[in-house]
């Protein structure tokens, strides 16, 4: 680094005709250090030391956000390429601006996850490292945790055929062809065979003859070439098949024109408005505030979402509040408070789709703008769902 420096300012010095001292130099080479970029096929060339503080952080995840990572290679891999870089802006107290902080962070989540990670090189390297350094550790988790969503949301397929196993594996290939990205599992099997199989065991039937045998699995009924309305009626089913994320909200936690002059008094307001209607194990203001500290929870789009630093609440739900006037909220402005509290080990699919929703409003201004008008919890999730 510090001979690709000295090339550096020799171009300089012969561009301008200036000299440059040693100690600037050996600056530009600490910033060399600090934004160096590994190759992927250099993974092997992570420092031990590195490594050690991966699986400490991943280990602290699984542990404290009951979310396991620990075996994703491909992770282990980019944050290593990533964190082997940030050692030595740690060492040199270089700062590594990140220009896409406030969209990141929109990925409540992965934003959060990245925060409790970093705790780990905090106290080993006795650091605070910044929101802009958190980010790009989110991303990286945000891309595992997408990973893990999608292989959960794949779904276990049974194709009965009434007319051999040709036209069944007919069916099938033209299945998969259409329909492959959500399938973990597909089989098939006979009208006959049907009857003795468990189809409650399976998350979809496809079945070119009526099924008699009761189950609780959704049946779609298709011809044998499966049509273009066939393939509609189960692309339709694929797509809506979630389950409504609307019960984490009431009318009860929607609060329309708060009025308060800080985002300290709004918050206070919030959650002596929650505590009498909800049970928690800790204080939830303190917990709030304690992540305020960490890093703030605004974004530049009048949008805040506080959440406490761990969770503490028995049930999973959300507090939606709009203000009566801006608040100065840190160095932004908020009108929209969105209050998040998700229960310990919840990783249900209303939460997956509540964090898929929420990913769609935050990028939208036009929804955040007219959800900030919204007088009852109807108008809101109206457009949070639309």
């Amino acid at each position: 680094e510090y001979h690709i420096a000295q090339r550096i300012t020799d171009k300089l010095s012969s561009l301008w005709n200036i000299s440059f001292p040693h100690a600037e130099i050996a600056y530009i080479a600490i910033h060399l250090l600090g934004k160096k970029i590994n190759n992927r096929d250099n993974s092997n060339n992570i420092p031990c030391e590195v490594e050690k503080v991966i699986e400490e952080m991943l280990l602290l995840i699984r542990k404290d956000m009951e979310l396991d990572l620990l075996g994703d290679l491909d992770l282990r891999i980019s944050l290593g390429l990533h964190i082997t870089p940030l050692m030595e802006r740690i060492k040199y107290g270089l700062v590594l601006n990140n220009p896409v902080l406030d969209e990141i962070k929109k990925n409540v989540f992965a934003f959060d996850v990245a925060t409790k990670a970093v705790s780990v090189l905090n106290n080993k390297y006795n650091v605070q490292l910044s929101e802009d350094e958190i980010g790009y550790i989110a991303l990286h988790i945000g891309v595992a945790i997408n990973k893990l969503g999608e292989e959960k949301n794949k779904k276990k397929i049974l194709i009965i055929c009434g007319s051999g196993i040709g036209t069944a594996n007919m069916m099938k290939y033209r299945f998969l062809k259409e329909f492959e990205a959500y399938v973990s599992d597909l089989e098939t099997c006979d009208y006959i065979s049907a009857s003795s199989i468990d189809l409650d065991a399976y998350d979809l039937i496809i079945t070119s003859v009526p099924v008699e045998k009761k189950t609780n699995t959704p049946i779609i009924e298709v011809g044998l070439f499966m049509n273009k309305e066939d393939l509609g009626n189960i692309r339709s089913y694929m797509i809506n098949s979630a389950t409504s994320c609307n019960k984490f909200f009431s009318e009860e936690l929607f609060l329309p024109q708060l009025k308060a002059n800080t985002y300290q008094e709004a918050l206070a307001k919030l959650t002596k408005h929650i505590l009498p209607l909800k049970e928690f194990d800790g204080d939830l203001l303190d917990n709030i505030m304690k992540r305020e500290k960490l890093a703030p929870t605004v974004f530049d789009n009048f949008v805040a979402m506080p959440h406490p630093l761990a969770p503490i609440c028995r049930e999973s739900f959300i507090t939606i509040a709009t203000t009566a006037k801006p608040i100065k909220w840190k160095d932004k402005t908020i009108s929209l408070i969105i209050l998040l509290n998700i229960k310990k080990n919840e990783n249900s699919k209303e939460i997956e789709e509540f964090y898929s929703k929420l990913g769609d409003f935050m990028g939208d201004n036009q929804k955040i703008k007219a959800a900030i008008k919204t007088k009852n919890l109807e108008e809101f999730l109206k457009i949070f769902n639309s």
